[in-house]
């Protein structure tokens, strides 16, 4: 039995003395350093927390809410819906996230919409700590990306139709989500200095397409660096149009999206140049590694790929680095074989008695 802050006194059954006794040990000690939660805040269920959690962030995107929200419909609410926060037990999540179906991004992604509601939990003082924040991930199983060649891109451009040829090698080459790039406005374009600005985007949430008039992340909205081919390819198709157009255009003139390119158009260039199971993201893979091979820095790469963080681009890209450690060492070689040289040119004269 132990006393709550207003007075009340509450007991608990336990199987042991010795849970009991770490029961009231952990009270005196949330109690004392004002981490203490009632039982009656601490009631509230997982899913009256979620919605409060859903409810708390109206910054996120159109796309990104309805992720979340499928995510808690689909996964965490069937498991944890009916159960009080207070209930929740670090090695009951672990067990969960154990059999989550899919592969160890997906697992990451479900958990980390539970561990959201719970950390919302802790700071409206339901819940002392986030029983979520320990739990363990094997090592993830994604594959590695292998970026096209510039062959392989030429090869993948012409598999397309005309019309959308320049939409295709301008994916390959600025690193853009499909979303950004069908977002484009033709006043985005800046052919004299050759930058391009991503402002918004164009995502696809249960078969509807909907116009993002902000991206979800400020690093989502930057500048990236246009080449010279392309340069040439977005004259002709921005000549003459007016600015607030959008910049690509299907066959009818109906805005580009995922939804209607990711089908049957990329699907045939993927087969032509034995990428069959590539996808329109991966694309991206292919413009950073261009942006590496011409030197460009980890924090230009997360510029150009549009990364809130850096450790991020580090974590999907760091293969693509490994060529500057031979670089690094050639330099630093020669570097201490100048050093050694004997100094050039005329002595001063030695000192005599």
């Amino acid at each position: 039995m132990w006393v709550e802050p207003d007075g009340r006194r509450r007991k608990r059954a336990f199987d042991t003395r010795d849970a009991a006794d770490d029961h009231l040990a952990q009270v005196r000690t949330h109690q004392l350093s004002g981490t203490y939660i009632t039982r009656d805040r601490g009631a509230v269920t997982v899913a009256a927390m979620s919605a409060e959690w859903t409810a708390s962030h109206p910054e996120w995107s159109v796309s990104t809410r309805a992720r979340n929200e499928s995510i808690l419909r689909r996964h965490v609410l069937p498991r944890w819906g009916a159960v009080a926060l207070d209930m929740v037990r670090e090695e009951d999540v672990q067990a969960w996230v154990n059999q989550l179906p899919g592969a160890v991004g997906t697992r990451r992604r479900i958990h980390q919409v539970l561990s959201g509601v719970l950390t919302l939990a802790v700071r409206r003082k339901r819940l002392p700590a986030n029983p979520a924040a320990g739990v363990v991930f094997p090592p993830s199983d994604a594959k590695r990306m292998r970026p096209m060649t510039v062959r392989e891109v030429d090869a993948f451009v012409e598999a397309h139709p005309s019309y959308l040829r320049t939409w295709a090698r301008f994916l390959a080459y600025t690193g853009l989500r499909v979303s950004e790039a069908a977002g484009l406005r033709v006043g985005d374009v800046d052919l004299e200095r050759r930058r391009v600005t991503v402002r918004e985007a164009i995502v696809v949430v249960d078969g509807r397409k909907i116009e993002q008039d902000r991206l979800k992340t400020r690093a989502s909205r930057r500048v990236v660096p246009l080449y010279g081919e392309l340069v040439d390819d977005l004259r002709v198709i921005a000549t003459d149009r007016a600015p607030e157009e959008r910049l690509f255009l299907g066959r009818n003139g109906a805005t580009m999206n995922r939804a209607n390119y990711s089908r049957r158009t990329f699907r045939t260039a993927a087969a032509a140049v034995g990428r069959p199971g590539m996808t329109p993201h991966e694309l991206r893979h292919t413009a950073v590694s261009l942006a590496v091979a011409a030197g460009g820095s980890v924090m230009l790469v997360q510029a150009i790929a549009g990364h809130a963080d850096p450790s991020v681009t580090l974590g999907v890209y760091s293969h693509l680095f490994e060529d500057e450690l031979d670089t690094v060492a050639a330099r630093a070689e020669a570097f201490l074989a100048a050093a050694r040289q004997p100094p050039q040119g005329p002595q001063a004269p030695s000192a005599t008695a």
